[in-house]
């Protein structure tokens, strides 16, 4: 976690060296019954040397849910223990770290689909493909938005393509920005949030804020 937006923070931490913060407290806000699920988190920030005033946002770098990961690797046939180049790295790391802590796993493009069409070994899901590709753009771009790459490899299973190539139609997970709701002179070494959990369903998958819910 860090302070990106904060001009006062003297620490050697920021959006490039994240502090590792422990949190302190998770409290269900929502009274029971409700429609949205809101909680209060409290974020230690003692012994980082940062320092926040009213109006700065706290950055939090989430990983991606294990279940998700694991389905990856599962459609990619693939152990995770393979190593993967990240844009402007010159050293790997293995695709499991990668999949979990350094790329998004949502938002597929229609590049991406066009990668898929020399990486299916069934012709009918390649015709299937191909007319998705011939979609208006605002047609597969709807199409697009309500699914994850999980959800391309589900719907053409016959994928045969390379963890690196894989990771090269990713992109990078960011960290999200929390408006931070305590004052620093009552509570200088923790900051408070409010946070709307996300959590909902499409294509009759259950679906979650990557954030939001790794708080915990």
């Amino acid at each position: 976690m860090s302070l990106p937006e904060s001009n006062s923070n003297p620490s050697n931490f920021n959006k490039d060296n994240p502090f590792r913060a422990r949190l302190q407290e998770n409290r269900l806000l929502s009274k029971p019954g409700s429609a949205k699920e809101t909680r209060h988190f409290v974020v230690d920030i003692a012994g980082s040397g940062m320092q926040y005033t009213c109006g700065d946002s706290l950055g939090v770098y989430p990983s991606n849910p294990p279940a998700e990961v694991g389905e990856i690797l599962q459609a990619l046939r693939c152990s995770g223990s393979e190593p993967v180049l990240l844009p402007k790295s010159e050293q790997a790391i293995a695709l499991h770290e990668a999949l979990t802590h350094r790329v998004a796993l949502s938002g597929p493009t229609r590049k991406f689909l066009l990668a898929l069409q020399d990486k299916l070994a069934d012709a009918k899901e390649l015709k299937a493909l191909n007319e998705l590709l011939d979609l208006p753009s605002d047609a597969l771009r709807e199409w697009l938005e309500q699914r994850h790459f999980i959800d391309i490899l589900h719907a053409f299973p016959s994928t045969v393509i390379s963890p690196q190539e894989f990771i090269d139609q990713t992109r990078k997970l960011v960290p999200r920005l929390y408006s931070i709701a305590s004052s620093p002179i009552v509570y200088p070494e923790c900051i408070h949030l409010t946070v709307a959990v996300v959590r909902y369903e499409t294509l009759g998958r259950q679906r979650v804020g990557v954030c939001s819910t790794f708080f915990g």
